[in-house]
Formats: structure tokens, sequence, C-alpha cells
């Protein structure tokens, strides 16, 4: 009788510390999202000074370098040469500032007089699956210059660290105290139960 109810007692108390375990989890990952805040405030600081072209393909070039899947699925604009060779646009390609219609879509850019003139068109290829890795490389290599995404924004990476840091060790400090109190109540909790349990049963006697 003395038994079952302790173990009861423990078992609510259990459960309690497990919803604060849960709740303190749930801390942890908001104040790492808010401690790597510099990290996207870079990048979108640096995404204006991109240039129109760039600022096309960024959105692909986020998901490919993120994206936790091999592959994924992407509309590819495309310039295709005299004899049918195809590359991605690229600044090189394009001119900004008119639309063209390519596949019924509006594109804001156009193929300069000399590269129509030399039989080049400019196409956007049907949704289709694209190997994320490799699609990624062709873009860090003919569209940023060789930069990651992470590099973009590397400095906003080192202060978001620092400032993540710093939160959990201010957050920890706290959160030890906090732990430190409650585990205490917990135990006085479950050995009250006990000891009244116990004058029950004196009683009774």
């Amino acid at each position: 009788m003395t038994f079952g109810i302790f173990f009861k007692s423990a078992l609510r108390y259990g459960f309690q510390l497990i919803r604060v375990a849960a709740k303190a989890f749930l801390l942890l990952a908001a104040i790492t999202m808010a401690g790597m805040l510099p990290f996207p405030i870079k990048v979108l600081s640096e995404y204006s000074h991109l240039s129109p072209i760039q600022k096309y393909w960024f959105p692909t070039y986020v998901q490919t370098e993120f994206s936790t899947k091999k592959s994924g699925v992407y509309r590819v604009l495309v310039v295709e040469g005299a004899h049918q060779e195809y590359w991605i646009a690229g600044p090189a390609d394009v001119q900004p500032g008119s639309f063209s219609r390519v596949d019924g879509h509006r594109i804001p850019f156009i193929l300069s007089k000399s590269d129509e003139q030399e039989g080049k068109r400019l196409w956007l290829l049907p949704s289709m699956r694209q190997n994320n890795g490799y699609l990624w490389e062709l873009l860090r290599d003919q569209i940023y210059d060789g930069k990651s995404v992470k590099d973009i924004g590397d400095s906003g990476i080192g202060v978001g660290v620092k400032l993540t840091l710093i939160l959990y060790a201010l957050c920890g400090v706290g959160s030890l105290i906090f732990l430190s109190f409650y585990l205490v109540e917990i135990i006085d909790g479950i050995f009250a139960g006990k000891r009244s349990t116990a004058a029950e049963v004196v009683k009774e006697m």
C-alpha cells in the first residue's frame, strides 16, 4: 500500500519533469534561432547588392544549398546556342530591364541583339527534377563567382555563433538555478507523500 502510493507520487513528478525537459528543449531551439538571426540578416543585406540575374537565381540557389534532399523540381532558365547546346543564363547572356515571353512566362531579361543575330534563344525549361548538388555547383561557379550562400553571410554566422553562446550562458545559469529548486521540490514532494502515507498507517494501527 505504502509502496504503491510512493510509486504514484514519483510517477506524477516524473511526468512533470518530462514536461519541464520538453519546454527546456523548445527554449533551446528558440534561443538558437534568435541567436543565428544575424546570418539571414547579413544575407538579405548582401542580396540588395546582387545583380538582377543573381537575384533571379537566388531562391533556387538557396534551395539547392540547404535542401536535405538529393534532388528537387525546378524550372531552369537556359540559353540555347546556335548549335543546340544549352547553358544556364548568366550575366554575360542576358540584359535586364525588358520582359520577353519564354514558354508563356514573363522573364525580366532579354538576349542582346548580337546574341539573337548569332541564333541564340532564351528558354525556360519545363519543370523537371534536377540534382541539387549539380545545379548548386553550376550556379555557384557561373552566377555567384564561386561564393556559396554561407560565404555571402559569413560574417553573420560568426556574430550569430557568438550571440548564441552568450544567450546559452545567460539562460543556462538561470535554468540550472530553476532546475535545482524544481528537483528539490520534486524530491520533497515524493518523500512528503511517503511520510504522510506512513503516518496514516500508524494511525490505523
